[in-house]
């Protein structure tokens, strides 16, 4: 099969990514009736977006309603640093993220392969847009550069509303893999902080293979959760580290109402990975769907107060 050539390639992403944001507008102006039937379809049940009460509706409500400015600063992968610096000091901070090769706007064969391998490239405004380079692997440099400029090129979840993605400066992040002792990449620990306090956590393992979720209280208590379609692993004792890294998760949570604090669980250490605003953007059904109802109720919005200058009050 003819290789389409990378222009031809680039005008149909751009003219996709326009066709969405188009959407996106019309969906808003019209009060949402796309984001709606969606959340319906997926979730079981009609939302109500002006006073939600469930998880997913308040995921909704901030998508739509919560404009604080720091939003955008850490959902940027690039950037989300500089957050965290604020809250735990820069030194502390730095220890706690992957070590950086290379950030650019401009990702080219040459540039990707000088980061060298053992790392994950990775867009800085949008959740997905991941590739994984093992140590000593010789991949096809020029196709990679050529999906991360394609990645450059989108806008991320236009169509879902997810706001806090639009503004950022798209980039291409390379960072070193954070690995288990056996040498594969480290398991994803996802806590989910409300109000400064853990209220549970899930454990993404194999996540860039047959990847499993397993749901856990703040203390280890195995949960029977499925949320979406994701499939559901075995559980698994606890890591080593749990006490330390729910400690951090509610240190860095404590300025939100509800925030997502995404660790890498690795043999040396464990790093921070992302801090996520809208989890599976609010349109994954739960089973046992009473769960929807009681992490809403412990969920109270209310306006970001923390380190962030511009969100100061």
């Amino acid at each position: 099969m003819r290789t389409r050539p990378e222009w031809l390639v680039a005008a149909a992403q751009r003219a996709a990514s326009l066709a969405r944001g188009l959407a996106a507008r019309a969906d808003a102006a019209l009060g949402y009736p796309h984001l709606r039937r969606r959340f319906r379809h997926r979730v079981g049940y009609a939302p109500d977006f002006d006073n939600p009460r469930s998880f997913n509706e308040k995921i909704n409500w901030r998508k739509l309603h919560d404009r604080a400015s720091v939003y955008p600063v850490i959902s940027d992968k690039a950037r989300m640093p500089e957050y965290l610096a604020l809250r735990l000091g820069a030194e502390r901070a730095a220890a706690l993220v992957p070590t950086r090769r290379l950030v650019t706007a401009r990702p080219t064969a040459a540039n990707l392969a000088a980061a060298g391998t053992g790392v994950a490239i990775k867009a800085s405004h949008g959740s997905g847009w991941v590739r994984i380079v093992a140590a000593g692997e010789s991949p096809d440099w020029r196709a990679l550069a050529a999906e991360a400029r394609g990645w450059l090129r989108q806008v991320y979840g236009q169509t879902r509303q997810e706001w806090a993605y639009w503004p950022i400066r798209p980039q291409i992040v390379v960072e070193e893999l954070i690995l288990k002792a056996d040498g594969t990449p480290a398991d994803d620990i996802k806590i989910a902080v409300m109000q400064g306090r853990a209220v549970y956590l899930f454990v993404e393992a194999d996540r860039f293979s047959a990847h499993r979720l397993s749901y856990y209280t703040p203390d280890w208590q195995p949960l029977e959760v499925a949320m979406g379609r994701n499939p559901v692993g075995n559980h698994r004792p606890p890591p080593a580290r749990l006490a330390e890294m729910v400690a951090l998760a509610e240190e860095i949570g404590q300025d939100f109402d509800y925030i997502r604090v995404d660790l890498l669980d690795g043999a040396e250490g464990f790093r921070v990975n992302e801090l996520t605003l809208y989890r599976s953007s609010g349109l994954a059904a739960i089973d046992p769907p009473e769960l929807d109802w009681q992490w809403g109720a412990q969920w109270r919005h209310r306006p970001y107060r923390g380190v962030w200058p511009a969100d100061r009050r």
